[in-house]
């Protein structure tokens, strides 16, 4: 299932997945962090060779960033910067990685896990069901 494709500033997309995960500013701090699940039956992926960011939850598991809030960044070579104005809670580790295969994110029998950070940006779930290989 998919939406029809919009044009933001030149990028391409589809509407794949609605979930509410508070979007206002005073109820973001409640939200972060905690994995969600959303109905979706969609994959996606990332090219080798591409720099992705990765949170890493206290289990070991890893979330790759797969949406940036850009109110919250001056300009795309702010991820670089990312990890250091993130507030980790206590297990959490953040780091990118230069991929060395292509990383095909996929759902779980039609559901995907995702979070948000502290600052508003969404990860999903890879490893186990969730993709072929971990980054």
């Amino acid at each position: 299932m998919t939406g029809v494709e919009w044009d933001f500033a030149g990028l391409r997309a589809r509407w794949t997945a609605w979930f509410d995960v508070g979007g206002r500013p005073d109820q973001q701090e409640a939200v972060a962090y905690r994995a969600m699940t959303v109905r979706r039956d969609t994959r996606f992926g990332v090219d080798a060779g591409s720099t992705v960011s990765v949170l890493d939850d206290p289990a070991g598991d890893p979330w790759v960033l797969k949406s940036a809030d850009l109110t919250t960044l001056s300009g795309p070579g702010d991820l670089d910067a990312l990890g250091i104005r993130l507030r980790l809670p206590p297990g959490r580790a953040f780091r990118t990685v230069v991929l060395d295969a292509d990383l095909v994110l996929t759902p779980d029998a039609d559901t995907a896990l995702i979070l948000r950070d502290d600052l508003g940006n969404v990860y999903d779930r890879a490893g186990g069901p969730f993709s072929e290989r971990r980054p």
